[in-house]
């Protein structure tokens, strides 16, 4: 039986896509070097492809790693790994504003979205502490 539309909640595959179009979005952006000048391209905007890219990565590292007992730490890890790097983005988002004097539209955008793909993780987080309760509450 298929779960009604208004019904669904966001999962996993749609925190990839979403991660997964950030991170290209990102790239693509940061890559225009008449706004992300070259002078800054070590000290900010590698800093920024290399955390986007990490988030999408741990991410994805995390999903693949089988949540059970045994491997929920390790899991854990990867998630907690993606939302550090998401706080760090911010920070160093939040200096690029001013650096490169980023339009509001562009990086409310692209603020919105991380938010996003940081409230669904912690979402995800929460659903795996509440499956591995179930499994251990369904145990004799």
């Amino acid at each position: 039986m298929s779960v009604p539309v208004w019904k669904r909640n966001e999962g996993t595959l749609d925190l990839f896509m979403l991660a997964n179009d950030f991170a290209v979005h990102v790239l693509r952006v940061t890559s225009n070097e008449k706004i992300f000048l070259p002078i800054f391209k070590e000290s900010i905007t590698s800093k920024i492809n290399e955390l986007v890219i990490n988030i999408y990565t741990n991410l994805w590292k995390a999903n693949l790693t089988k949540l059970s007992q045994e491997n929920y730490s390790q899991r854990l890890s990867f998630q907690k790994k993606a939302l550090y790097d998401i706080d760090d983005f911010l920070a160093i988002w939040n200096l690029a504003i001013r650096a490169f004097h980023l339009r509001k539209a562009k990086s409310s955008y692209i603020v919105e979205k991380i938010l996003t793909i940081q409230e669904i993780t912690k979402k995800w987080i929460n659903s795996d502490i509440n499956r591995l309760k179930d499994v251990e509450q369904s145990k004799p």
